[in-house]
């Protein structure tokens, strides 16, 4: 499977932390690549710019659009 879009994230993100702990960035990465069974490759594809990984960046815009929306601080 490949890296879904942001929008793809935004639910599995709210259900992770509905159970009221904090997360650290690499443990909502983590639980994502389970919940949506991300292979290595998957995990390992980079941005154009080689700077991070598409997992780091699509899992780090997801969360900047829900503090925005006021569902996570």
């Amino acid at each position: 499977m490949a890296v879904p879009q942001f929008f793809e994230f935004l639910k599995p993100i709210l259900t992770v932390f509905s159970d009221g702990n904090t997360y650290s960035p690499k443990e909502l990465r983590d639980k994502m690549i389970v919940h949506f069974q991300l292979s290595k490759e998957d995990q390992e594809k980079r941005v154009p710019s080689m700077k991070q990984t598409v997992l780091y960046n699509r899992v780090s815009w997801s969360c900047t659009y829900l503090r925005k929306a006021g569902l996570l601080k």
